[in-house]
């Protein structure tokens, strides 16, 4: 009963800094924009904190565990679309495509250059420039899920910023033209799973096979 009580009359603003930071980086960045700051002013303070951003994820989805953190596993398939609920709605509007681009600028602008972790949602419609622009800012990149549609530009803005990210660990793309220049380029002596299973033709390809041989993990067709 005592105990009881003592919830009851709990402050929430007592709770240290240092807690907060440690549960916000772990709610998903919906909780860190919707629900979070209005709660109370120390919350609100938190949520400012570059920690609490260093994995954003843009889609809900059940989570492949990897031996050194948990990558969302996408399915891809049309059919399941509907089960991966997005954080911002995303339609073919205008509006909704820049809304989307202005959120991913906010999340990773509030990190500072700590993001370890970007998953968008299969759907998601990526601008030309915009890989570009993550790649610049986000140089402790671990972990990298792209969207099943990537535009001409866009197969290439990955190829040539894929190089930046030394740190990365993880790495699943469903269409990319210029695959073995993108492998070709990946500079990162840590990355121990590449997820390319969506492509077609890659089990018969021996020179990708080759310059994939050095990573722990390689998902292609019919691996």
């Amino acid at each position: 009963m005592i105990m009881s009580l003592q919830m009851e009359q709990r402050d929430w603003n007592e709770l240290p800094v240092h807690c907060l930071v440690e549960v916000f980086g772990r709610v998903g960045i919906e909780s860190l924009v919707e629900t979070c700051p209005l709660v109370c002013k120390s919350w609100y303070e938190a949520t400012f904190y570059p920690q609490c951003w260093e994995q954003l994820v843009f889609t809900k989805s059940p989570s492949l565990r990897s031996s050194k953190h948990p990558i969302p596993r996408l399915i891809l398939d049309k059919d399941s679309w509907s089960d991966c609920c997005l954080v911002v709605p995303l339609d073919q509007t205008k509006y909704a495509d820049e809304s989307f681009e202005k959120f991913v600028k906010f999340a990773i602008g509030r990190s500072h250059g700590l993001v370890t972790a970007i998953v968008f949602h299969p759907k998601s419609l990526l601008k030309e420039g915009q890989i570009a622009w993550i790649a610049q800012r986000c140089p402790s990149l671990k972990l990298l899920v792209l969207p099943s549609y990537l535009s001409y530009v866009i197969n290439f803005e990955v190829s040539n910023s894929i190089c930046n990210w030394k740190d990365l660990e993880a790495l699943q793309i469903a269409s990319l033209i210029g695959l073995k220049k993108t492998i070709a380029n990946i500079g990162c002596q840590e990355l121990e799973q590449l997820d390319v299973s969506k492509f077609k033709g890659v089990a018969g390809d021996h020179e990708i096979q080759e310059l994939a041989s050095r990573i722990c993990v390689f998902k292609h067709e019919g691996s």
